[in-house]
């Protein structure tokens, strides 16, 4: 929870940035930025489950990896519990991934419109 939370605010103060200094397609990038954070906790929260379903790699159940921690947390540490959390990070990543081709489109759009004709 507090992952996502952190990654929230840092996506949106880049944009924030970004939109500030007049950089072009600021909403895109931070859509990719958000991508690619998504992208490594779900192949940390992916490898953290695949690990928990090999019974010889540890002594009962546990977090394989600090990104893993962060995003599960401390309470009830089951299997269904991590693949649950890295199914709906892999959701994201999908909504994601299908949102950026509709936001580039967009932005170009109101770019072209705020542009003085020639």
């Amino acid at each position: 929870m507090l992952f996502g939370l952190i990654r929230l605010v840092v996506v949106a103060g880049v944009v924030g940035v970004l939109h500030k200094n007049g950089i072009r397609f600021a909403y895109s990038i931070g859509f990719i930025l958000a991508f690619s954070v998504t992208a490594a906790a779900s192949v940390c929260l992916g490898q953290n489950y695949a690990q928990s379903l090999i019974p010889s790699v540890q002594d009962g159940i546990g977090i394989s990896n600090p990104i893993a921690y962060w995003i599960i947390g401390e309470s009830l540490w089951t299997q269904e519990q991590f693949r649950l959390f890295f199914e709906r990070s892999m959701l994201l990543l999908l909504c994601l991934l299908t949102a950026i081709p509709f936001v580039i489109y967009m932005e170009a759009r109101q770019i072209r419109k705020s542009e003085p004709v020639k």
